[in-house]
């Protein structure tokens, strides 16, 4: 579960989220969808605390998220990568590499990021987060850049977080995908 409650956050004195009340169940999706610039991916960097709050409460036990694909280290292969992350999770590399042969990484898992295309690091951020066992999962904007077959396998992995009785945060700005996997 997490929750925020008078969530509240502004910078250089510009107000980018004024008293946000969120709760996310365990067992739930629950989707965020704004124009870009409404505040989303703000307040995804309060709920891991990359910002402080400005005032308001965030709880939440354990969490994994999917950041932006640029943020990925693109000296490192694919495979480098995913070792690290299920190393550092305590998950199984098989476990990773078998999602991400479902999502068509298989034949260059073995090549630097830096020669992937945006799909394909957005592929390997959210296999990434989708691996090891959490409380809760942010997916800020998936299958943004996916292509429509690997959109659908993210789109079921996430319906089975939420099988695990995980609570998952969506964000997109499809509202046709949205509406078919949120509660």
């Amino acid at each position: 579960m997490i929750e925020c409650e008078e969530v509240r956050k502004s910078f250089n004195n510009n107000i980018v989220i004024k008293n946000v009340n969120l709760k996310l169940n365990n067992g739930e999706i629950t989707s965020l969808i704004g124009r870009n610039g409404a505040g989303k991916s703000t307040l995804i960097n309060l709920i891991v605390g990359y910002y402080h709050l400005d005032s308001g409460r965030i709880s939440k036990n354990s969490l994994s998220v999917m950041p932006d694909a640029d943020n990925i280290y693109s000296s490192w292969t694919g495979l480098e990568f995913l070792s690290f992350m299920s190393k550092m999770k305590k998950n199984k590399l098989s476990e990773a590499l078998a999602m991400a042969d479902k999502l068509g990484l298989t034949p260059k898992i073995k090549t630097k990021i830096s020669g992937y295309s945006f799909g394909m690091k957005k592929k390997l951020s959210f296999v990434q987060c989708a691996i090891g066992d959490y409380d809760a999962y942010i997916f800020d904007e998936p299958t943004s850049g996916v292509d429509v077959p690997s959109a659908l396998v993210m789109l079921d992995i996430v319906k089975r977080l939420k099988e695990r009785n995980a609570a998952v945060l969506l964000t997109s700005h499809n509202i046709d995908e949205l509406e078919r996997v949120s509660d």
